[in-house]
């Protein structure tokens, strides 16, 4: 009941500002202002709100732990951490905060998702505005920022996937301006917060594969700079983690996440779900080949509808890419689609909650 009613709150919301924006203000900034106030309200209202248990415990402890050791001692033989080092920075700010000042943890666990949801919505309305009107930027943004997706992540849920999106949509954004090179670095950020990043290299190896095809010699030469940009900044990154291990430990980082879950679908609403299949074991075989190779083969059709070892969590920043591909196209069936994955994974979320995930407040 109460999921509902935020779903219906937050649509209520977004239809409110589209119409409000139709009227012209004279300084336009002060649109956009009120709606990110107002966005970031509206989060304020739940951030006093349970989270996941396990979630919140194990950021709890890792933010303590970075504070305690640093990033070179973080990282060691039998110490159970599922997260590559781009989201541990946000916790080991968390942890220095809560330590030196005493504030909640709780709380301070949740300020990065809601942060980032407004920053998300800002973004969006900034680079639309270089390519449509006030009232469809603002419109764009207002889908972002009273989005009950993003609400129920971050301020109920206490999640970090809206600063994914946010890192994963400036890489898109730059490259559809042409500014490759930063495009790669954003995009590098992204890969080193959470393994499934991977998923958009097929977007940029696309555009580079156009590009080559005009000019060889040319796209050459930025294609190299844009992997020495990506190497670049992920070195920056996970070095400081590496200090006494060795260096290829992060290898196994990444493969201990993506083989975390070995589960057919993890509480995703997708296709497994449908066939009853949340938790059951990707190892079966249902006919001739396992569950998680029959999941392989899905990858390349959709993703996250067919794929194994889904979160209900991995369709998040579809429905921010949905909204970039609206401003550029003006296709309604984009906005169209990014409701659709709203709605699916507003749902989506308390289920899996409801499916017998505790909640706890984290003292």
């Amino acid at each position: 009941m109460f999921e509902a009613a935020l779903l219906i709150y937050a649509l209520y919301s977004s239809y409110a500002v589209y119409c409000s924006a139709s009227q012209k203000s004279k300084k336009p900034a002060y649109n956009i202002a009120a709606l990110a106030i107002t966005a970031l309200f509206i989060r304020l209202l739940f951030i006093e709100a349970p989270g996941h248990i396990n979630d919140l415990k194990l950021f709890a402890e890792w933010s303590r732990r970075l504070y305690e050791v640093g990033p070179s001692g973080f990282y060691q033989e039998g110490y159970y951490c599922d997260y590559l080092p781009g989201y541990l920075y946000v916790l080991w700010g968390i942890g220095i905060i809560h330590e030196t000042f005493g504030a909640g943890m709780h709380l301070l666990l949740k300020i990065p998702g809601i942060a980032s949801d407004i920053a998300l919505g800002i973004f969006i309305y900034l680079g639309a505005k270089k390519r449509v009107d006030e009232k469809t930027a603002l419109a764009a943004a207002s889908v972002a920022l009273f989005n009950p997706m993003s609400i129920y992540n971050s301020a109920i849920w206490g999640q970090m996937d809206s600063l994914l999106a946010l890192f994963l949509v400036i890489s898109l954004w730059l490259a559809e301006e042409e500014k490759y090179e930063a495009a790669a670095a954003v995009y590098a950020v992204a890969v080193a917060i959470k393994p499934q990043s991977v998923f958009l290299a097929a977007a940029f190896s696309f555009i580079f594969a156009k590009k080559l095809r005009i000019a060889p010699l040319r796209w050459t030469g930025r294609l190299f700079f844009c992997i020495l940009a990506f190497a670049s900044t992920i070195c920056l990154i996970i070095l400081p983690f590496a200090h006494t291990i060795n260096p290829v430990w992060i290898a196994g980082v990444y493969a201990k996440t993506m083989g975390e879950y070995k589960f057919v679908s993890l509480n995703a609403y997708n296709l497994w779900w449908l066939l009853g299949m949340n938790l059951t074991s990707d190892a079966g075989r249902p006919w001739i080949l396992s569950y998680r190779e029959w999941g392989y083969i899905g990858t390349a059709v959709m993703a996250f509808m067919i794929c194994c070892r889904m979160h209900e969590r991995y369709i998040f920043p579809a429905v921010f890419f949905l909204i970039l591909a609206y401003i550029l196209s003006r296709n309604p069936l984009a906005l169209l689609l990014a409701a659709l994955f709203s709605a699916l994974n507003s749902v989506n979320h308390p289920i899996a909650k409801s499916r017998g995930l505790a909640i706890a407040l984290i003292d």
